[in-house]
């Protein structure tokens, strides 16, 4: 059994083949299927629960990239990979073709997973929001980022970045300093 999904452009297969064609087989071991590029044609074979998995998944990644996503990270196709596997279809996150702005380098800067999205949304919509999470998962990155984004579009005067108080001796992450420095 097969499936066709016709793609607009080289570069759109560019992105959704990945660096050395990583996603795709990242997408083949994961679904069991055999992904083929004929012109601006991709074909998946496999069994046919197989191929609607990795179909869905690929038409959302085509999604993501024509929407404005230069490229899908390994990180991006894994989480999806996962979330497509535990049958998480209908929390389909729409994070990566919505950034809140660009790095220096041109990187879009955005939410990864759904917890990400939801605190974003969450800053956007309100006043005050308390981030509480596991060290390293992007509260403070994605806070500044909708920070500088206020401000380039003047909806804020300034940024505060505060250091939070501690106890003496204890060890503080992200945020070395004091008002001194």
């Amino acid at each position: 059994m097969d499936k066709i999904i016709k793609l607009q452009s080289q570069k759109e297969a560019q992105g959704l083949f990945g660096a050395n064609d990583a996603n795709i087989k990242d997408i083949e071991q994961q679904f069991k299927v055999k992904l083929t590029l004929r012109g601006d044609h991709l074909k998946i074979s496999g069994t046919a629960g197989n191929i609607k998995n990795a179909g869905q998944l690929v038409e959302y990644l085509l999604e993501a990239l024509r929407g404005g996503s230069e490229e899908i990270d390994k990180s991006d196709l894994s989480y999806l990979i996962s979330n497509l596997k535990r049958g998480e279809k209908h929390r389909r996150i729409d994070t990566l073709d919505t950034g809140i702005m660009r790095g220096s380098l041109g990187k879009q800067i955005g939410p990864k997973t759904t917890g990400q999205r939801e605190y974003v949304e969450a800053i956007k919509k309100h006043d005050i929001v308390f981030g509480i999470g596991p060290a390293g998962t992007g509260k403070t990155y994605l806070a500044m980022a909708c920070a500088v984004e206020a401000l380039k579009k003047q909806e804020a005067r300034r940024i505060i970045l505060t250091r939070p108080a501690i106890e003496a001796g204890e060890s503080l992450g992200f945020l070395p300093g004091d008002m001194h420095a």
